[in-house]
């Protein structure tokens, strides 16, 4: 099966939600990776660079470096643009970490008439506020 899904939100295509391997015979960035480790126990770290620069691959390594720590992963392509698309695949990416999230969110995502950005967000940002 591709994923759970129906009609109003599309399938959730899940080789998005699965954390690359890291490739062999790359350059290993330890000391990113450390830094990376350490911030860990933060709600949420972001890393934001140029294409093609690495972030996949290092992320992949963080991935690799703290298996106790749980990665809701999600790949983009650009059929993602589509808010729909793109907000059900988040949802169902923070559910391999918190499988009880976003119940309220999706919801709203599958009402007609939703606008994303003002019906959906800010349910699951609150959702994830609460969150230990």
């Amino acid at each position: 099966m591709a994923g759970r899904g129906n009609d109003d939100r599309g399938i959730i295509v899940e080789t998005k939600l699965h954390v690359p391997v890291p490739r062999r015979g790359l350059v290993h960035r330890d000391s990113l990776v450390a830094s990376l480790v350490e911030g860990s126990r933060r709600k949420l770290t972001l890393v934001s660079a140029a294409a093609g620069s690495g972030k996949t691959t290092l992320l992949a390594e963080w991935d690799a470096a703290e298996e106790a720590l749980a990665f809701a992963w999600l790949s983009l392509d650009p059929g993602d643009n589509d808010p729909v698309r793109f907000w059900s695949h988040v949802i169902e990416a923070l559910r391999r970490v918190v499988p009880e999230l976003g119940q309220g969110a999706e919801m709203a995502l599958r009402a007609p008439g939703t606008i994303p950005a003002d019906d959906v967000v800010p349910l699951l940002v609150n959702e994830l506020a609460s969150t230990p």
